[in-house]
C-alpha cells in the first residue's frame, strides 16, 4: 500500500528538512518554502492527503493559504502549525480554510505523526465517500434527464446539451468537482415537468420560468447532498461580470452555468460560434476566464455524417434528427444512451432521415463514421 502524500509549507528551510526527515518513513513528504510555493504544489498534484501550514510567514500568511488550498483540492485535510498562542488566527484558519486540526509549536515528531495519520484518514474517508455520491448520483441523474430527453426532447435534450458545454468549460478551467456543475446543468430544468405538455417546446415567458426554477428547487430539496447543485442553479440565474472567482467557488460554477445557458441560446439561433462569443462579451455579465475558456474551444469541433446503424453510446448529435414526416426525433446536442438505442430499433425503416450527423470534438475518443 502506497504512504500517504502531505505536503509541508513553511518559511523557513531547517524546519521543512525537520519535518520531512521526522515524517518520511511514513509519509511520501513534499515540501514548499511559502505559501506561493505551496499552492503550486498543490495544483500539480491531486493526491494530497494532508497539508502541514506554518501560520507566520512573510506575504501569506497560513490561514490565508489554507482558506485557498480549500477552493484547490476541498478534500485535503489541513492542519495549521504555529508558534503563538493566537486564538482569532486560529479562529479565522478554522472559518476560512475550514482546518481539520490546529497544532502549537513546539510540536514533539510523535504529535505531528499522529495527527497526519488521523488527517490521511479522513481524506480517506471523504474521498471514497464522494467517489460513491458521485456515481450514484450521476447514474440516477443521468438515467432520468435521458428518459425525460425521450419523453420531451425539446426540454430535456436541451438540459443535456447545455450539460455538456458546461462541463467542456469547466474542463479547460481546471475546475474541481466538476460533477457537481454537471448535475446543476443537467437539472436545471427538472421543474418543466409541472408545465403543460403543449408549452415545453416553446420559449417559455419569465413567469413560467421563475415557476420551473422554484419547482427545480422544491424537488431537489429532498434529495440529500444537493446543496451545492441548488446553489450553483442559483448563482447561474444572476451576472456576475468580470470579478476575480475562486477556482472551486459556487460562484465560479453557476458563472459556467449562466454562460453555457446564453451560449447555447445563441447557438440554437443559428450565430457562427464566433458571433456568439462577440454577443457575450458584448453584454459583460460574464467573467473573462469564462469566455476565454469558451474562445479556446471554438474550431475545436466537427461534424460528421453517419447512418442510424453507427450511432453509438456516447455519441452526441450536431444537428436534430428529424422523421420523414418532419417532426422532431431528438434536437441536436443530445447525448445517445442505452434507452434512445434501444426506443431507435422499435422506429420503422425509413421513418427517419438520413445521414445524421454527430459532433467529435478534438478531445474526444475517435468516433467511427463507417456506413
Amino acid at each position: 500500500m502506497s504512504r500517504p502524500r502531505v505536503l509541508c509549507i513553511d518559511d523557513e528551510p531547517l524546519v521543512l528538512r525537520g519535518l520531512a526527515l521526522a515524517l518520511r518513513r511514513e509519509f511520501d513528504v513534499l515540501t514548499a518554502d511559502g505559501g506561493a510555493g505551496g499552492l503550486a504544489i498543490l495544483g500539480e498534484h491531486s493526491d494530497i492527503a494532508a497539508i502541514v501550514c506554518d501560520m507566520r510567514m512573510p506575504r501569506m500568511d497560513g490561514a490565508a493559504v489554507l482558506a485557498r488550498a480549500r477552493e484547490i483540492q476541498p478534500n485535503t485535510s489541513r492542519i495549521l502549525l504555529t508558534g503563538q498562542a493566537d486564538i482569532e488566527a486560529a479562529i479565522r484558519a478554522i472559518n476560512d480554510g475550514q482546518i481539520f486540526r490546529f497544532l502549537t509549536k513546539p510540536c514533539s515528531p510523535d504529535r505531528l505523526a499522529e495527527a497526519l495519520r488521523a488527517a490521511a484518514h479522513q481524506h480517506q474517508l471523504v474521498t471514497a465517500e464522494k467517489e460513491v455520491l458521485e456515481r450514484t448520483l450521476r447514474g440516477a441523474v443521468e438515467a432520468l434527464v435521458e428518459i425525460l430527453a425521450l419523453v420531451s426532447p425539446g426540454t430535456f435534450g436541451r438540459a443535456k446539451r447545455i450539460a455538456a458545454h458546461a462541463t467542456r468549460i469547466a474542463t479547460t478551467l481546471g475546475v474541481p468537482d466538476r460533477w457537481r456543475l454537471e448535475l446543476a446543468a443537467s437539472l436545471q430544468d427538472l421543474g418543466c415537468v409541472a408545465l403543460p405538455h403543449e408549452t415545453l417546446e416553446h420559449v417559455l415567458p419569465p413567469d413560467q420560468v421563475v415557476h420551473a426554477h422554484d419547482v427545480t428547487e422544491q424537488l431537489l430539496a429532498h434529495i440529500p447532498r444537493l446543496d451545492d447543485v441548488r446553489a450553483i442553479q442559483r448563482a447561474a440565474t444572476r451576472p456576475v461580470g468580470q470579478v476575480a472567482l475562486g477556482l472551486g467557488s459556487i460562484e465560479l460554477a453557476g458563472a459556467i452555468l449562466f454562460a453555457a445557458n446564453r451560449w447555447d441560446e445563441l447557438d440554437q439561433q443559428g450565430l457562427a460560434p464566433e458571433a456568439s462569443l462577440a454577443a457575450l462579451r458584448a453584454k459583460a455579465c460574464h467573467p473573462a476566464l469564462v469566455l476565454d475558456a469558451i474562445a479556446s474551444r471554438i474550431g475545436r469541433t466537427r461534424r460528421v455524417a453517419v447512418t442510424l446503424a453507427s450511432l453509438r453510446k456516447g455519441m452526441v448529435l450536431a444537428d436534430d434528427v428529424m422523421l420523414v414526416t418532419g417532426a422532431l426525433f431528438v434536437p441536436r446536442g443530445y447525448e445517445i444512451g442505452a434507452s434512445f438505442l434501444a426506443k431507435l430499433r422499435n422506429v420503422p425503416d425509413g421513418a427517419i432521415r438520413q445521414p445524421v450527423f454527430v459532433a467529435i470534438h478534438d478531445d474526444d475518443a475517435e468516433v467511427s463514421a463507417a456506413g
